[in-house]
């Protein structure tokens, strides 16, 4: 899951750290080999009845938000396949040798770098940053951006409003989100963190105990975007038995 939200005082962003794939349901040994760990038998059998497939969490480990250079940070969700194999070195490739003045200009970039190299990939990114000073606006603004793959577009939050955007394996959140971004004008900084990592972690809530799946689970990493700054409140680390390199 991913969420971005987008105040008056800066930009929050949070990620999950969950990543899931599709499993082909043809495939059944496999198949009852993982229902009977997970104890979900029959919905694999109601499942493979009605010719469909499932998603389960392969990791919850995995990187999901990422800076670029001009204060732009892009995060990701349901994107992980590319060319038979993982798409994060393609990824990664993009966003350390890409410079792009505004976030607008990364996310239709980005949209037109992914169609690339997996024309079919059904993922979701965030791209947020600060525009610069104009004629209208006197100061920077901040914009977040959505990066649909699967509707090849790309949408925005309207420039100088606040708001919030999320891309989750489930919408158990979204009802509150469009309550909480008619009070963003009276959130601090610090309230939108708590309201990201709460919405993750309701949503993971939801995954496990009602819908008896994983996809949105690991650590929380969160990254705030101010117009002239970026700070990590939350970021996991490469750790040995528990012990952070």
């Amino acid at each position: 899951m991913i969420i971005s939200i987008c105040g008056y005082d800066g930009i929050v962003m949070a990620a999950d750290s969950g990543a899931s794939r599709h499993i082909i349901m043809s495939d059944m040994k496999m198949l009852l080999a993982f229902a009977m760990d997970k104890g979900i038998q029959d919905a694999i059998i109601k499942s493979h009845d009605e010719g469909d497939n499932l998603s389960f969490c392969f990791s919850d480990t995995y990187e999901k938000i990422h800076i670029m250079q001009n204060g732009i940070a892009v995060s990701e969700g349901g994107a992980y396949r590319a060319n038979g194999g993982s798409i994060k070195p393609y990824l990664e490739h993009f966003y350390r040798n890409s410079v792009f003045n505004t976030a607008g200009e990364a996310a239709e970039a980005l949209l037109k770098y992914i169609k690339g190299i997996a024309p079919d990939i059904k993922a979701g990114f965030h791209v947020c940053g600060y525009d610069p000073p104009d004629e209208k606006y006197k100061i920077p603004i901040p914009r977040v951006y959505f990066v649909n793959t699967l509707d090849h577009k790309v949408i925005s939050l309207e420039k100088g409003t606040t708001g919030v955007m999320q891309h989750a394996a489930n919408d158990y959140m979204e009802p509150m989100s469009k309550l909480v971004v008619n009070n963003l004008g009276s959130l601090t900084l610090q309230d939108t963190i708590d309201y990201a990592v709460f919405a993750i972690k309701a949503s993971a809530m939801y995954e496990k105990c009602v819908l008896l799946n994983n996809r949105i689970s690991g650590p929380v990493d969160v990254l705030v975007i101010r117009p002239y700054q970026m700070e990590w409140v939350s970021k996991k680390k490469l750790c040995v038995e528990d012990n952070q390199i």
